[in-house]
């Protein structure tokens, strides 16, 4: 996770059966932040951006400007398409490489925060997307 281009996590957080048990694998996470990095135009320009510009053009393949301010709109949807087209790529019948590695979770959440699988089972396995029913999380994401 990179926050604000100011403060990054990284780490291992698996939510399956063997590293939530706690006795079966373990987990670690860094944490760091940059003080005072150098700005240009308000937005932070220093070695967090840096990374995560390096990350983004890594998994899209394209290093781009609409990449330069992750909140924007107009990064949100250059990424969305990329990996709503990734995904149709993956789904198709025909066999093709990728060029890039981005890929939306195979969910539907509608106005409500309904959400609903958009396909039954992740691709070429038997896991559903959904997983089970919880008796402490609810079925809606809520923003």
């Amino acid at each position: 996770m990179i926050a604000d281009d100011d403060f990054i996590m990284i780490g291992s957080a698996n939510i399956n059966e063997r590293s939530m048990a706690g006795d079966r694998d373990t987990e670690i996470c860094m944490a760091a932040s940059q003080t005072a990095p150098p700005t240009v135009g308000g937005r932070h320009r220093g070695t967090v951006h840096q990374f995560r510009m390096s990350l983004f053009s890594e998994h899209t393949n394209e290093s781009v400007a609409e990449h330069l301010n992750p909140d924007d709109v107009a990064c949100v949807h250059r990424v969305n398409e990329l990996a709503k087209r990734n995904w149709e790529q993956f789904m198709s019948e025909e066999i093709t490489d990728m060029e890039s590695h981005i890929m939306p979770y195979p969910i539907l959440v509608d106005q409500a925060g309904d959400v609903t699988e958009a396909v039954k089972f992740f691709p070429d396995t038997q896991a559903p997307v959904r997983g089970c029913a919880s008796y402490t999380l609810p079925d809606k994401l809520t923003l």
